[in-house]
């Protein structure tokens, strides 16, 4: 699985989520969703679940400040997956 299909999959995700109803058309896949609120302590909680049942990955708590944009949250499901 490559990055970019990661990447469109967690986008999807964090818009219909963290975002329903609300324009995303600034938002880019290096946006920093922790700096702008998208993500909180309790979205990413949300976040991890979905991310560990769709690629069948155990994220770790070392793990947690990464997830901090789509290009990133994807960087780290790709290495979760040993690519």
């Amino acid at each position: 699985m490559t990055v970019t299909t990661i990447e469109g999959s967690v986008g999807s995700f964090v818009e219909e989520a963290f975002l329903a109803g609300e324009e995303t058309s600034d938002l880019e896949d290096s946006t920093d969703l922790v700096a702008i609120g998208v993500v909180d302590s309790i979205n990413v909680l949300q976040l991890v679940e979905f991310l560990e049942e769709t690629y069948d990955i155990l994220l770790e708590p070392e793990d947690l400040p990464r997830l901090t944009s789509v290009k990133n949250i994807a960087q780290v499901v790709r290495d979760k997956m040993g690519g």
